[in-house]
């Protein structure tokens, strides 16, 4: 049985210990949401007329997607969410490689601010409602999720890295399966936020299509 007190203390003792990590990951995330708003105003006319005229083809199409290829969907998403959990987890076992998960954070804050900074620019009130529909559910627990994966695996490489440098004695094991459980956790939390994307996003989509399109 799960002691939920002891479980909490613990997320709230690590989060502590590596407050100023976590901070640094949440500055990259916040820097690529900045430059990814920014970079809708780099588009020209064209391209925007483009996106805009795909966006809307996307809405149309959502409603056939959702009856037809529901499961497919679901596979396609909750595979590119488990993606990153795993991903994270083998950078943090090499070490040198968790480097590149700052990375990775700004590249999905990037895509937010521009998917956000798009649809507020092109449709105004209606990109408004879009946005908050189509990318705020899933991302109450996917960006959560993901930025705890990379604070656990930037965390998890920095001991490793120190021990390896200072030639502790540590059970290494141990602390792998620590880490993989912790990590597989956080895989569960994403996978919902894959379910969230792939059944409750597109049936909201469906109820305000007619006013958006």
């Amino acid at each position: 049985m799960i002691n939920y007190r002891y479980l909490k203390k613990k997320i709230i003792l690590f989060l502590e210990e590596n407050l100023l990590l976590l901070f640094f990951i949440i500055v990259f995330f916040v820097i690529g949401v900045i430059f990814g708003t920014l970079a809708v105003r780099t588009l020209e006319y064209a391209q925007k007329e483009e996106l805009v005229e795909y966006l809307g083809k996307f809405i149309l199409e959502i409603n056939q997607l959702v009856r037809n290829d529901r499961q497919l969907i679901a596979q396609n998403i909750v595979i590119s969410n488990l993606r990153f959990v795993f991903l994270f987890w083998l950078l943090g076992l090499t070490v040198v490689g968790a480097l590149l998960i700052p990375i990775i954070i700004f590249l999905r804050g990037f895509i937010v601010g521009f998917t956000v900074g798009f649809l507020l620019d092109q449709m105004f009130l209606r990109g408004i409602i879009l946005a908050i529909i189509s990318v705020v559910p899933q991302n109450i627990i996917f960006l959560p999720s993901l930025i705890l994966g990379a604070l656990v695996s930037i965390s998890f490489a920095l001991t490793l890295g120190k021990g390896i440098l200072m030639g502790s004695r540590y059970k290494f094991r141990f602390l792998v399966t620590n880490y993989s459980i912790v990590m597989l956790m956080i895989g569960i939390l994403l996978f919902t936020a894959g379910f969230v994307e792939a059944y409750i996003t597109p049936t909201l989509i469906r109820l305000i299509a007619d006013y958006i399109v």
